[in-house]
């Protein structure tokens, strides 16, 4: 078991890029979340280019003298620096390593060294010598497909499933060819809808027979289809083309998109491409707004801090424009561990930056209630923004956090959970002002609400139940007080009704 589960690990290393990455730090409860490590910076040394003559190996191979020129050939068409230091490492892990696998030596190791023939202010000529230890060659043994999630309906059949992987069973063992694989069942599956599809591989080796067994482990998760499509800078007639191809209520399927660029690029502005669609996602109805611009485009780049002047990991950045609030809220960009982002196609003009990040406590308040007063009423800087330009150094500072209120609600004298709770928060600082009031009915008995840190009413229902509102025991307040940031958890018991 350990062996199957260390050759899946270093798989989806190998397949996926993986990365070191390392938790960000967060003092309000939250989805688990990652952030990259940050890079330590490269030295200012002028770039000087990696010219590879031959690679010469210190013991017998398997590998043919037309891949290993192929290596080369591809390593010299790359921008490896020869003034940075770790740059022999990537040619043997991605190059050499890279190639064996692709011919079914999974486990090869591979380690190079580099010689300097000489060179000049542009580029530096090398020759590599490199130790393999190839180990065995495999084969594709079982290859099975399998649903991540238990209980999932798989979208498509087992036969479509393997028509789709360039491999079959006796095949060599070929990294790349499973790589590719992961792609075109991406596509396969982003083609009805399920955009957020994604699959892991497991293996199970026989050394015996030197083979390994291969499952896919698949995650279609939810299929989404058209809510809204909306174009500007288009012609009419292109545009109600794009349209037509792209209706509410049908699957949202990415190829299409990528089709009508191709079919229409003389009639299309140039240089826009598919990647300038920006695709916003309603995760609770599974549905999409499709938003294309066909304007000219800037980019917004700076940091998001929060009421204490530190940066905010995993903030969404969101621009507005000033005579259409709605466009900037299909596009947003997060921020890094660094509290950095980097808005792409921000339409030119006058424009709104602003960002939020609801799991510390700071709502969006492009859809904020009255309820929430002054929580995150934070500086949201106001620029200009030119199509094809970079607005550099913009700071965002989030205001006032929230705290986060846990309802949990039984029955008195069962004390079982509820199948389903309504709950009535009002803002203490605006008392009988209905307008600063929030309701809303939940399944389930446990509730979880961001509230303004102020001192907020709650009043609980369920039906078939008596109302209950809360009361501090010991001073009998109707008030709930909340600090900023602040968790605070309330078991309520509700009692059947005797009307």
């Amino acid at each position: 078991m350990a062996r199957r589960a260390i050759l899946a690990l270093g798989l989806l290393a190998v397949i996926c890029g993986l990365v070191c990455s390392a938790p960000c730090a967060a003092q309000f409860p939250q989805e688990p979340n990652h952030c990259s490590v940050p890079t330590v910076a490269e030295d200012d040394a002028p770039h000087r280019k990696v010219i590879i003559e031959s690679i010469h190996f210190d013991g017998p191979i398997h590998l043919a003298d037309s891949d290993v020129a192929q290596i080369i050939a591809e390593a010299n068409k790359g921008e490896w620096n020869a003034n940075r230091a770790g740059w022999i490492e990537e040619l043997a892990e991605i190059g050499l390593r890279g190639t064996w696998q692709d011919q079914g030596y999974f486990g090869v190791k591979v380690t190079a060294e580099a010689q300097s023939l000489g060179g000049d202010s542009s580029e530096e000529r090398f020759l590599v010598k490199a130790h393999t230890d190839e180990g065995p060659q495999y084969h594709l043994g079982d290859l099975r497909f399998a649903n991540a999630r238990p209980g999932d309906i798989t979208a498509f059949s087992e036969s479509e499933l393997r028509n789709a992987f360039p491999l079959r069973e006796g095949d060599l063992f070929n990294v790349g060819l499973i790589r590719k694989g992961i792609e075109e069942l991406t596509k396969l599956y982003s083609s009805q809808g399920y955009i957020d599809f994604t699959t892991t591989p497991e293996t199970e080796v026989d050394d015996q027979l030197q083979r390994i067994s291969l499952v896919m482990r698949l995650d279609q998760q939810k299929q989404f289809r058209i809510r809204t499509t909306d174009v500007v800078g288009l012609a009419p007639g292109p545009e109600a083309l794009l349209k037509s191809k792209l209706k509410a209520g049908e699957v949202f399927n990415p190829k299409v998109v990528d089709e009508f660029y191709e079919e229409n690029k003389t009639l299309l502005p140039q240089g826009t491409s598919p990647t300038d669609l920006q695709v916003r996602r309603n995760a609770r109805d599974g549905t999409v707004d499709l938003f294309f611009n066909f304007l000219p485009v800037g980019v917004v780049e700076g940091i998001v801090l929060d009421s204490s002047g530190q940066p905010v990991t995993d903030a969404s950045v969101y621009y507005r424009v000033s005579d259409d609030p709605s466009i900037g809220e299909r596009h947003q960009a997060t921020s890094d561990c660094n509290g950095h982002f980097t808005l792409k196609h921000v339409l030119g003009g006058n424009v709104q930056i602003g960002a939020f990040k609801a799991t510390d406590g700071y709502v969006d308040r492009r859809f904020a209630f009255p309820f929430y007063g002054e929580t995150n009423d934070g500086e949201f800087p106001e620029l200009q923004v030119r199509g094809g330009e970079t607005v550099k150094g913009v700071i965002i500072r989030l205001g006032r956090r929230g705290a986060l209120l846990e309802l949990n609600v039984f029955d008195v004298d069962s004390k079982t959970s509820l199948d389903r709770v309504t709950y009535q928060l009002c803002n203490g600082d605006q008392p009988g002002d209905g307008h600063y009031c929030i309701s809303s009915g939940v399944t389930g008995h446990r509730a979880q609400r961001i509230v303004p840190s102020v001192p907020i009413t709650v009043k609980i229902g369920a039906p078939g139940y008596d109302n209950w509102n809360y009361k501090n025991a010991d001073t009998g307040s109707a008030l709930v007080e909340l600090n900023p940031g602040e968790v605070k958890s309330l078991t309520v018991y509700l009692r059947r009704s005797s009307k």
